[in-house]
């Protein structure tokens, strides 16, 4: 399920997250450390023993139903990163196979990343070059990898990702599933998903850009049907190296809107 959201992490790492060493920040990610610090087992976990594909069955329905997503050719979302206070307005369009797109505003300009199945481009007005630009082969990986519609937890095999059950894990005083993503890319994520809901509560992310290793864990919550899905519409990240999280709210999700293909490409 949330490839559609991790390119949102994508642009927090590619272009830089907004930042600032202000006491704000440094008590946001010391809040940060606190939650991670509850994160480690305290208490045997109480999660019934299930096998890893017991796990996806269950997961599969908790979103919303295995064909449901199956049927998701195209998604457009809408809403705000929230940094240091300030809203930050968000939009995405995602195409299946892993076509995606995610622009943003900052000081009346259009920040865009893109990836238009093949390659990825992103065009910065802030940047020392403002002509759209290709990015380099590691960071086409990682929104390569992040670009699924349907995420890499559905029809993963075809797709050629590795998933392992890692048993369970209590998270924030919740029993959860830990399951392990691995790419052909070399990137590596971990899902913790609630034993009880069988929705993502927590992903870990560790992903090789032009070899340097970057890591970054995902929050979830929020929970909303969109159409016959099921999508978190808050999300908050912490980026190992940054001195605080970062907020992500959508207020909307549409599902098949019609888009068009040369949305995805650069331009000349």
């Amino acid at each position: 399920m949330f490839r559609n959201l991790f390119i949102i992490t994508a642009l927090l790492i590619l272009i830089g997250a907004p930042s600032s060493h202000s006491q704000e920040s440094t008590d946001q990610a010391t809040d940060s450390k606190k939650q991670e610090s509850k994160s480690t087992p305290t208490k045997k976990s109480a999660a019934p023993k299930l096998s890893l594909e017991q796990v996806l069955e269950n997961y599969y329905k908790a979103i919303g139903g295995l064909q449901n997503w199956r049927d998701v050719n195209t998604m457009r979302m809408g809403g705000v990163m929230v940094s240091m206070g300030q809203p930050v307005p968000i939009r995405a369009i995602y195409m299946r196979p892993n076509k995606c797109k995610v622009e943003y505003k900052v000081k009346d300009a259009v920040i865009v990343q893109a990836y238009d199945g093949k390659m990825a481009w992103q065009h910065n007005p802030h940047g020392e070059v403002v002509l759209p630009q290709p990015m380099s082969t590691g960071k086409s990986n990682y929104l390569h990898d992040t670009c699924d519609i349907d995420g890499p937890l559905i029809d993963y095999k075809k797709k050629g990702n590795k998933i392992e059950l890692l048993g369970t894990e209590t998270l924030y005083g919740n029993d959860t599933y830990k399951l392990k993503i691995s790419y052909k890319t070399g990137n590596v994520q971990t899902y913790f998903l609630d034993s009880k809901t069988f929705l993502p509560v927590r992903l870990d992310g560790v992903y090789q850009l032009d070899g340097l290793e970057h890591k970054v864990t995902t929050s979830y919550f929020d929970y909303k049907k969109a159409g016959k899905l099921v999508i978190p519409y808050k999300l908050d990240f912490d980026i190992t190296g940054s001195p605080g999280t970062e907020e992500v709210i959508f207020k909307t999700v549409q599902i098949n809107p019609r888009l068009n293909e040369s949305s995805f490409k650069k331009p000349d």
